[in-house]
């Protein structure tokens, strides 16, 4: 005879399913990705950058061939 496995839920994984993510805003270099709470992401000079291309972008930064 098997044993009865209860299906149990971690209530923290259904608040955070139900309530969704947490957006701060959108990427300052006008991309329009959002910045989301909990995720990795560049804050500079008091602005949320999605990634180092972005960043680079709004600073004026360029790669170049020397």
């Amino acid at each position: 005879m098997r044993p009865i496995i209860e299906d149990l839920e971690n209530p923290m994984v259904c608040f955070s399913e139900q309530r969704g993510p947490k957006v701060i805003g959108k990427c300052a270099c006008g991309c329009g990705e959002e910045i989301i709470d909990g995720y990795e992401h560049i804050f500079w000079d008091g602005y949320y950058f999605d990634d180092y291309e972005c960043l680079m972008r709004f600073i004026g930064a360029e790669w170049r061939d020397v």
